[in-house]
């Protein structure tokens, strides 16, 4: 009877763990860059280095796992749960987690991300390339807001990236089109010279 009665104390007293879960599917590749024996082996999860940086699902698994993400998910406001029923504040994670008040050299935003580094989980399914984010919280909304924050920087850097590809992509294209111009027009002065020969 103590030991049950302990082992029941103990789960009361345990703090319960909320997990929101969301599932994307990353950019896909370009089609013509992708042949039908690679396409085959990406159903299967194997790349042969036919696709783009960034586009391979373990990018973006690691991505969510890189300092300058996780960073920006801790400073982020969050309405964050109150202890005091009915009540909730808005502050960072370095606020509700009380970083702040540690004396410890570690800046409070680094603690921070290896926090949250230990409460975001990710799982790649390899038949379809889903991705699979899974974030832990002592509080439901919590972990639901922190999910959402992730996706939204994740989607902000996929429009980094297209814009600034897009930007390369139309430099090249006014580069090269200067360059035929300049050809056309040194083709065209030797012919000019040639005619009047």
């Amino acid at each position: 009877l103590l030991l049950a009665a302990a082992v029941g104390t103990s789960s009361l007293n345990r703090k319960r763990t909320f997990a929101a879960t969301a599932s994307f599917v990353p950019q896909a590749a370009e089609s013509r860059s992708i042949s039908g024996a690679a396409a085959l082996a990406a159903q299967f999860g194997v790349s042969l280095g036919n696709e783009r940086a960034g586009q391979s699902p373990q990018f973006y698994e690691g991505l969510l796992r890189t300092d300058t993400i996780l960073r920006r998910a801790v400073e982020t406001e969050y309405q964050l749960p109150s202890d005091t029923a009915g009540q909730s504040r808005r502050g960072t994670l370095i606020q509700y987690w009380r970083l702040n008040e540690q004396k410890v050299p570690t800046p409070a935003w680094r603690r921070g991300v290896d926090r949250l580094r230990g409460a975001v989980g990710t799982e790649v399914r390899r038949e379809t390339g889903v991705i699979e984010l899974k974030v832990s919280s002592n509080h439901p909304l919590l972990a639901e807001q922190m999910a959402e924050r992730l996706l939204e920087l994740l989607n902000d850097y996929n429009l980094e990236v297209r814009q600034n590809r897009a930007r390369e992509e139309s430099r090249f294209i006014s580069g090269r089109l200067t360059e035929v111009q300049r050809e056309v027009g040194a083709a065209e002065d030797t012919l000019e010279r040639f005619l009047r020969r």
